[in-house]
Formats: structure tokens, C-alpha cells, sequence
């Protein structure tokens, strides 16, 4: 039985994954903090023991500072010992609401009148970054923040637009198999990065910190 957290939007995300989409569950405007009590709860409510998890999944980001480094801590701490874990950017996570047998672009707001970006063309990455509405390329699929749908119309007719805030985007057709590959698995003891992709002021001074000691 799989894993998969994401705390990065600003909303909590989690599913079990065996094969499909076994539950998944989001709780609006939810802390990293609270995933040591979510958790457990929605592993007992489906009558799943933490022993059934054998790899977990976390998403790196980009979002905010502390959602992201709680997150990752959480699912390195249940990796500590023997379960493999693995990590990708949310924006990835994010792009499987739609097949991968096209170009797709994903939106997640960063601040006004900017947001994180990713495009990727038949399941790979082409660039993640963070642009306005004008740097948004042409692709047959667009997987928007609602803040970038008000905004921004497609080019072309027949380019489709999906949704993914304030709903359940991990279940049924999202298909993260993928993501369960070497390319993605991560280390425990050394560590998750989380993709900031413009490292905001927080994690500047942090390292700044670090660097001095």
C-alpha cells in the first residue's frame, strides 16, 4: 500500500494507492501539523494499519515555506526506518489529473499577479517557473488555480481547462504510478529539497544561518 501527502497548496492532500486510488481525503486550509493525527485517523477508518504502507509519497512544491518543510518532515520521519520514500514536484503530482499523451500546463498561485508554472509534453518535463498570465505558453491542456482561470483564456478553441482547486484531485482518472519510480525516490536520511522554484525569504535567511555555523 502506498502513501501519497501533499501539503503545498495551501490545502492538505492525501491518498492510499494500490494499483487505484484506494481513499483520498483533503481538508481545506489544514496545517503540515496536523497530518500526525489525520493520518492515523483516515488509516483506521479504512481499516489500514501504518504497517500496510510500505513507500510513501510526498510532494516538494512549490508553495509555502512552512507547509512544505512540515510535510516533508512528516514523511521522511515515516521513512526513517524501512518504508522507501519517494518525492516530485507538486505541479507534476498536479499535471496526472489529465492523460499523459499530450502537452499540459499547470498553474498554482504564488502571489498577485504571479503563479508557479509547469509544462510538460507527453508525461516529461519541459520547464517549471514562475511567470504572469503572459508567459503562458500554448498547450492542448490547461490545469488551472481558480485565481488563473478568471484570468486567462486559451488561445485556441479546442485546448481543454480543467480545475484542480477545491476539489479531491487525487481520485479517479489521477494515476501517480509513475511517480513510483527510481527517478523519484529520495532518501530519508539526506533529505527532501522542497522546490520552491524562487526560494521565498525564509528559506534565504535560513541558509544564510546555516551557512554561518
Amino acid at each position: 500500500m502506498k502513501l501519497i501527502i501533499d501539503t503545498s497548496t495551501g490545502d492538505l492532500h492525501i491518498a492510499l494507492w494500490d494499483k487505484e486510488v484506494i481513499y483520498t481525503e483533503s481538508l481545506q486550509k489544514g496545517r503540515g501539523e496536523q497530518l500526525g493525527a489525520w493520518v492515523p485517523e483516515i488509516l483506521k477508518s479504512q481499516n489500514i494499519s501504518l504497517s500496510d504502507i510500505s513507500e510513501v509519497l510526498v510532494g516538494q512544491g512549490p508553495g509555502s515555506f512552512t507547509g512544505l518543510r512540515t510535510g516533508i518532515a512528516f514523511a521522511q520521519g515515516l521513512c526513517a526506518v524501512s518504508r522507501s520514500l519517494y518525492s516530485c514536484s507538486t505541479l507534476e503530482m498536479l499535471s496526472l489529473i489529465a492523460a499523459d499523451d499530450c502537452s499540459k500546463l499547470v498553474s498554482q498561485f504564488a502571489r498577485p499577479g504571479l503563479w508557479y508554472l509547469g509544462h510538460y509534453d507527453q508525461g516529461k518535463l519541459v520547464r517549471e517557473w514562475m511567470g504572469s498570465v503572459d508567459d503562458i505558453p500554448d498547450v492542448d491542456c490547461y490545469i488551472l488555480d481558480d485565481k488563473l482561470q478568471t484570468e486567462f483564456t486559451p488561445s485556441s478553441d479546442t485546448a481543454k481547462v480543467l480545475s484542480w482547486e477545491n476539489t479531491h484531485w487525487m481520485k479517479h482518472p489521477w494515476n501517480p504510478s509513475r511517480l513510483f519510480g527510481a527517478n523519484y525516490l529520495s532518501s530519508a536520511q539526506s533529505g527532501v529539497k522542497p522546490n520552491y522554484i524562487q526560494a521565498p525569504s525564509a528559506e534565504v535567511v535560513l541558509q544564510q544561518k546555516l551557512k554561518v555555523k
